[in-house]
């Protein structure tokens, strides 16, 4: 199962027959070949790298439709002083800027210049458009392995007006590849992909989103997505061998990423890290982050279920006495 590799098998790279022999190494069913030429051909006219696309997490939609349903966002003229008609949607934008751009609309002394439409609808897998071309066979098979067909069924995605999907590209595939005659739920927003994207790019950020960028390591540039898969089945192998202390030994592309995921967690209880190195070296905070980081890598999961599949590693009760323990040795400190 450990045989696919992050990064590796890219849809429109990999003929049917790597695919099927690599869905066979990861415990995948047979592949039918008509859903895997039809995922091919639709996947084809995406455009857009994965580095390119905005990242929304299925708690960030609701805010996201609100916030566009009611007009909060400066999509149309006439435009709020603080909103720079000529890129209304920038690349990069600062903290102020961010929560500007999150009100500006209500600004513009319009109230309903900026309402956009939004409705459910359900539509064929095969109605829709992706944005994204590069899939990784390996990400499909994992996700298709550990999900119920329910959640691909009831799964809802985001999509502009002529029916371009800005969010789940590889659940997308997931659902062409082994579910093609589902029908999709799709919320759809009344403005088209040429502005829908842009503004989308912008909110995410807005709202902290990193996107799936490259970050440079000791191995070169990699993502979070060509890593995780990898490291996943390496790092409970090593956890349940009790080979801890070997990890960040063997892949220093996991703790340069660990750290990052660690300080997320950390803030989210009012703390941050005051010493990496014995941070990495501190066993039970590598038990427990190690868990943390499979589940922060993947959140349309809860903890709570999560937890049932790796109880074996760490008791859920342990984490308040490791953070105050780590607090004592002066390696977290209190924001």
């Amino acid at each position: 199962m450990g045989s696919i590799k992050a990064g590796q098998y890219e849809l429109l790279k990999t003929s049917f027959d790597s695919a099927n022999k690599a869905a066979h190494s990861y415990g995948v069913n047979e592949l039918d070949e008509k859903p895997f030429t039809l995922t091919q051909r639709v996947f084809s006219k995406g455009k857009t790298n994965r580095n390119s696309m905005p990242v929304l997490k299925s708690g960030d939609i609701p805010q996201f439709q609100y916030r566009l349903k009611n007009g909060y966002i400066d999509v149309n003229k006439p435009f709020a002083p603080n909103t720079n008609e000529n890129d209304p949607f920038p690349n990069g934008i600062s903290k102020v800027q961010a929560k500007q751009f999150l009100i500006n609309g209500l600004l513009d002394g319009d109230e309903n210049d900026d309402k956009i439409k939004i409705s459910l609808k359900s539509i064929s897998a095969n109605k829709l458009k992706p944005l994204q071309s590069q899939i990784y066979l390996s990400e499909v098979f994992d996700m298709y392995k550990n999900r119920p067909e329910s959640y691909f069924t009831n799964s809802i995605f985001l999509c502009s007006e002529d029916n371009r999907i800005i969010d789940g590209h590889h659940r997308f595939a997931a659902i062409l590849l082994f579910y093609p005659d589902t029908k999709m739920k799709c919320l759809k927003i009344g403005l088209p992909i040429d502005k829908l994207l842009p503004l989308s790019l912008t909110y995410s950020s807005a709202i902290g989103n990193p996107r799936n960028e490259s970050i440079k390591t000791s191995k070169g540039y990699v993502t979070y997505a060509q890593t995780h898969f990898k490291l996943r089945q390496e790092i409970r192998e090593m956890i349940l061998e009790d080979r801890i202390d070997k990890i960040n030994e063997s892949n220093r592309t996991f703790s340069e990423l660990f750290v990052r995921v660690i300080r997320k967690i950390l803030l989210e209880n009012d703390l941050r890290i005051k010493d990496h190195r014995k941070l990495l070296k501190n066993k039970p905070m590598m038990k427990l982050m190690i868990l943390l980081y499979d589940f922060g890598m993947d959140e349309d999961i809860s903890f709570e279920q999560n937890l049932n599949v790796t109880r074996q590693v760490i008791d859920q009760k342990n984490y308040i006495k490791v953070f105050e323990e780590l607090k004592q040795q002066g390696i977290i400190e209190t924001i």
